[in-house]
C-alpha cells in the first residue's frame, strides 16, 4: 500500500513538473517624463523655400518613438507614437502649426496609469526670413577676430 501511495505521489509530481506555468514579468512602472520634441524648419513663404512641403513631410521628420523615463527615475523605455496634423499645415500661410502625438502600445514593464499626455510639436511657417539689419562687433586691443 505504501508503494502505491508513493508511486501516485511521484506521478503527481511528474505531471505538475510538465504543466505550463505562469511567469510574472515583474513590476510595471508608469510613464513619468520625456524630453520635449523640437523640430526646426528653414525657409520662408517670401522666398518660396519652406522646408516641409506638407503635413506628411513634417510627420515623416518627427520621431516614431519617444524615449520616456518611468516613475522610478532610472528606467527608460521607447514608446511608439503616431502623429497627426492638428492645425492643417500649409506652406502658404505664415502661422504656428501644431502636430500632436498619441501613445502606441506600451512596452513590457510600462503603463500610462499617470495619464502623461503625449508630446506636441509646434512648427512655424515664416512669412519672411529674419534679417539682421545691423551688426556691430566690438574688439578690444590685442583681441583677434
Amino acid at each position: 500500500m505504501k508503494k502505491k501511495i508513493l508511486s501516485w505521489l511521484l506521478v503527481g509530481c511528474m505531471i505538475c513538473s510538465i504543466m505550463p506555468m505562469v511567469v510574472y514579468a515583474g513590476t510595471v512602472a508608469s510613464l513619468k517624463t520625456f524630453t520635449p520634441i523640437t523640430l526646426t524648419q528653414t525657409g520662408d513663404i517670401a522666398n518660396n523655400n519652406v522646408q516641409y512641403e506638407d503635413g506628411a513631410a513634417v510627420i515623416e521628420a518627427l520621431p516614431a518613438t519617444i524615449t520616456v523615463t518611468l516613475e522610478d527615475d532610472t528606467t527608460t523605455v521607447d514608446v511608439p507614437v503616431t502623429w497627426i496634423d492638428t492645425d492643417t499645415y500649409t506652406t502658404t500661410t505664415a502661422e504656428v502649426y501644431t502636430f500632436t502625438a498619441s501613445w502606441g502600445a506600451m512596452p513590457e514593464g510600462a503603463d500610462n496609469a499617470n495619464n502623461i499626455a503625449a508630446p506636441t510639436v509646434e512648427v512655424t511657417v515664416a512669412d519672411v526670413a529674419p534679417v539682421i539689419a545691423d551688426l556691430t562687433v566690438t574688439v578690444s586691443p590685442g583681441d583677434t577676430v
